[in-house]
């Protein structure tokens, strides 16, 4: 034990000694005796060859010794990254005055700006080249500060350079042939932010035009282009913003792009399929998401992109990431701007009301200082899911009186009241209440109400109430945005009565809306529930739906998609494409719990489900343990744990 320990020590006791001498060289440099930090250093480069501290150290103790350029060099190439070295080394050429050490200087500067530096450091390093100019005539002092500018830094630090650029070429300073171009192109960008400040668009968009000629990897002519589209074209933007970004990281460009997806997002884009192909063909999101973090690891506390990284990571469905990143910008509101505080509680309310943590998001949403629609209406649903009925028909009602704006907004609230009076008390009321909200309507019922009292109807087998809504419902058939629904209301009014009717009624929807994922869906769960002459139709409604599930915009409906179609394929006889589609979801939904049922169904249907027994009902477990599983679906489970465990 104790010949194992002992080389530990041993090695203990040499850092300690090492240690020692550094602190003890760096005393005697300030002592200015410069022999004994000399001594010092080399007794600890004989214990550490590599020791970079000690080779810095031993540096400075040269002084104006030819022999110090020796020792710096050696501990820059032990660690090139580190400052000190690089600092010293400068520190010795800066009291030469000859030519030679002048350019070595230059080419150190140039080397040190390569390095991440706090912001006093570089504007110190880069009004030192600009002062060589006066002492050296070579177009490398331009170049050194040339690859600054043209590289994303902080704004003052950009703003800095660029002037002294300016000015080193105002004084005529030498230029090498291969800078021209690029500083075209930085003064073509100058001039037309000149131009854009004044909103002369035209003049500045032909300046960037001319920068993007001669400079095409330089983000800022594409960003000022970008910054244009934004006044004149907004949807030409996104791609000039998209195409900055993938020339390099900009502050600019990151925020543009997200902000444009936000908005693009926010005014809807599902209906128009270049819309769709840009947002959700290019990954505009989780793109706009990764500029997003790359902006925030500059700018941790800024309250617009915490917001916006917040909202899009939301939209994505990282809903715990979302919160941390709406709360980060909750603790950057400035507490006096009751506006800016609201806005940011009603982000994380509703983050938190999506995460079914309804106790925090009532707190939350009673803490908003400024009452409006949203925080009224976030409290009450978050009361209602919590299952306070009345507390949450209270706060619907307070909000009906006091924070409605116009007439849709209460009949709409009115039909929310009338969802909860359903829940606790009767459908009379119920009733009453979705009447009320047509004739608030000025007796123009929108599609929500009919919807609503079509719903009703069904509930509670009302087939005139039902038939009353289903024929207001009509002319909103071609809607987009309604379409699917009423072709549901409509076939599922019929389904109890006469199923070929339903069946018919739906074929009837899909003829005018070939496209719709949704009502192919429909379809191929209906025709699950009609005899095995219906089988091969479920098969192929199925198949139809997947076909066009480019429309879905969540996984849980593509996962749902995929089981129907796996078990509508295993009725019809194929099994083993049956077994593929319920693998296929697996991998790509296996979080949704009717993926797994699909497979156990589909496995129990062979003959070597004996042989996976234990595998199927470890599968059991873990859907009971991780996964939101229904009632029905819930007894299907027990039923099969229950064969499961009587087969030997």
């Amino acid at each position: 034990m104790n010949v194992d320990v002992e080389p530990l020590k041993a090695e203990n006791y040499q850092m300690a000694d090492v240690k020692t001498l550094l602190k003890e060289a760096r005393k005697l440099i300030d002592d200015k005796d410069y022999q004994g930090a000399q001594e010092c250093c080399k007794n600890i480069l004989r214990k550490d060859k590599q020791n970079y501290l000690a080779l810095v150290l031993l540096g400075k103790s040269l002084q104006d010794s030819e022999q110090a350029p020796l020792a710096f060099p050696k501990a820059i190439a032990c660690k090139p990254d580190h400052i000190l070295a690089w600092q010293g080394l400068a520190n010795y050429y800066e009291k030469r005055e000859d030519e030679e050490s002048k350019h070595k200087l230059l080419s150190i500067y140039d080397e040190i700006l390569n390095l991440q530096l706090e912001n006093d450091k570089v504007l110190e390093v880069v009004t030192k080249v600009s002062e060589m100019a006066t002492s050296i005539k070579t177009g490398r002092i331009i170049n050194v500060i040339l690859k600054l500018v043209l590289r994303e830094m902080e704004q003052p630090i950009h703003d800095f350079a660029e002037n002294q650029l300016i000015k080193l070429v105002t004084e005529d300073t030498p230029l090498l042939e291969e800078d021209i171009p690029k500083l075209i192109t930085i003064f073509e960008s100058i001039l037309s932010t000149l131009y854009l400040k004044l909103e002369q668009y035209k003049l500045a968009n032909y300046c960037f035009w001319r920068g993007q000629s001669t400079l095409p990897s330089y983000p800022h002519s594409w960003i000022g282009q970008a910054l244009i589209a934004e006044v004149l074209r907004e949807e030409e933007a996104m791609d000039l913003f998209r195409h900055a970004s993938r020339l390099g990281y900009h502050r600019e460009s990151a925020l543009g792009y997200a902000d444009w997806v936000c908005r693009t997002l926010k005014k809807g884009y599902m209906d128009d399929p270049e819309m769709r192909y840009v947002i959700d063909g290019l990954h505009a999101v989780p793109y706009a998401i990764d500029l997003m973090e790359w902006y925030s690891n500059f700018e941790a506390d800024n309250i617009y992109a915490c917001t916006i990284l917040g909202i899009l990571k939301e939209k994505y469905g990282l809903l715990n990431s979302s919160l941390g990143c709406f709360e980060r910008a909750l603790k950057c509101v400035n507490q006096n701007d009751q506006t800016q505080k609201s806005m940011a509680l009603l982000n994380v309310g509703r983050v938190l009301l999506r995460l079914q943590r309804y106790e925090e998001a009532i707190e939350l949403f009673k803490s908003v200082p400024e009452a409006s629609m949203d925080s009224a209406c976030g409290l009450a649903l978050s009361l209602y899911r919590k299952g306070l009925y009345e507390e949450a028909y209270a706060a619907y009602d307070m909000a009906l009186h006091w924070l409605c704006s116009n007439d849709i907004e209460k009949s709409h609230l009115l039909i929310a009241m009338a969802g909860i009076i359903y829940t606790y008390k009767t459908p009379d009321d119920a009733k009453t209440l979705l009447f009320q909200s047509i004739q608030v309507a000025s007796n123009k019922p929108t599609p929500h109400n009919l919807f609503a009292i079509c719903a009703l109807g069904l509930l509670n087998t009302d087939q005139s109430l039902t038939k009353l809504a289903l024929s207001e419902l009509q002319k909103y058939n071609k809607d987009v945005n309604f379409y699917y629904d009423i072709g549901f209301l409509k076939s599922y009014s019929l389904l109890h009565e006469n199923k070929t009717e339903a069946i018919k009624s739906l074929s009837e929807n899909l003829y005018s809306h070939p496209n719709s994922t949704q009502l192919w869906f429909c379809m191929a769960v209906f025709c699950l529930h009609m005899d095995e002459s219906f089988i091969r139709a479920a098969s192929i409604s199925a198949q139809r739906a997947l076909c066009a599930a480019r429309d879905c915009q969540s996984g849980n409906e593509a996962a749902k998609m995929l089981a129907t179609a796996s078990v509508a394929e295993h009725l019809a006889g194929n099994y083993t494409c049956a077994l593929l589609k319920a693998k296929q979801g697996l991998h790509i939904y296996p979080g949704q719990v009717e993926i797994w049922a699909a497979l156990m169904y589909t496995l129990l249907s062979t003959k070597q489900y004996v042989q996976r027994k234990q595998w199927l009902l470890n599968v059991a477990i873990y859907i009971r343990r991780h996964l939101e599983i229904s009632r029905v679906l819930s007894r299907w489970v027990s039923l099969i744990e229950k064969r499961l465990s009587k087969v030997g």
